[in-house]
């Protein structure tokens, strides 16, 4: 389980909506809660903790979920860079409250979201800002991403930290796919369709853009598999076996035949499922 903390405002509940909505429009319209939200996948769980002072230093809440959570990620408005001392200061305890109701060996991810705003910091300047470096992330195994929910990149970037899925070579799978099957791009989509890894291609590209939303709607209509052209552009799709509806792989302009496509793709697939079955169970 991952905890997300932060500020209020920060953009720990508009991350919780585009998870689940992949709607940049339902997570800009967000409301601050005061309430603690919870985001749900399989195994997978995010509890979201609210933001706002009083309801942030609320003991009880560390208490209950802290000695639970295998990750803590602290999200930080990377814009509003007049309140990176009040971050430094919730961090202080934090530190505390991992200290007093924490696994031993808890990572904590630093994300430093609204990347789209102008002015913005990474997280590459935020980090000592907020933490005493080397020490804490020593001691955590801080691991950081910069975030926007105009970015679906970024927010793939996000779950496979705190999946945990990072290092697991699912970039080297898919270009291997891609030079197997002679296509000029390889795409794989996880965890309601998010772009995990891809090959030739990149996020806000044509080719993606309009491979992304073709699985889309072939996945709303329950196929398992496609084949054909689609805008100019020869494509393959295959969704994971055993019911694995949300994982899908698709190929750009292959070179192979069809058949031959479809072997390397299931066993693409057969060898991403190792991989995921050591993340998400």
């Amino acid at each position: 389980m991952t905890v997300f903390v932060g500020l209020d405002y920060a953009g720990k509940t508009s991350i919780k909506t585009y998870l689940e909505t992949l709607s940049v429009d339902a997570a800009m319209n967000t409301r601050m809660s005061n309430n603690v939200e919870a985001y749900a996948r399989r195994n997978f769980r995010i509890i979201i903790f609210p933001g706002q002072q009083k309801l942030r230093y609320y003991e009880l809440l560390y208490e209950r979920f802290f000695p639970l959570a295998s990750r803590i990620a602290l999200v930080v408005d990377a814009a509003d860079t007049k309140r990176l001392g009040e971050v430094r200061r919730y961090w202080q305890f934090l530190f505390r409250m991992i200290d007093k109701y924490g696994k031993k060996k808890v990572q904590v991810v630093l994300v430093a979201h609204k990347q789209d705003l102008p002015n913005a910091l990474g997280w590459r300047e935020i980090l000592p800002k907020i933490f005493d470096v080397p020490f804490d992330v020593g001691l955590f195994n801080i691991r950081c991403a910069d975030t926007s929910i105009f970015d679906p990149q970024s927010m793939s970037t996000l779950l496979r930290i705190l999946h945990g899925a990072t290092g697991l070579g699912i970039e080297g799978l898919i270009t291997n796919l891609r030079r197997l099957t002679k296509s000029e791009a390889a795409m794989l989509f996880d965890t309601h369709l998010h772009p995990i890894a891809m090959s030739g291609t990149t996020v806000g590209s044509e080719i993606f853009r309009r491979v992304h939303a073709l699985v889309s709607d072939l996945r709303k209509h329950g196929f398992e598999a496609f084949v054909g052209v689609f805008r100019g552009y020869h494509i393959f799709v295959m969704c994971g076996e055993g019911g694995e509806g949300d994982v899908v792989l698709a190929l750009v302009n292959f070179g192979v035949k069809v058949n031959t496509a479809a072997e390397f793709c299931s066993t693409a697939l057969k060898q991403y499922a190792r991989m995921r079955n050591r993340i998400w169970t």
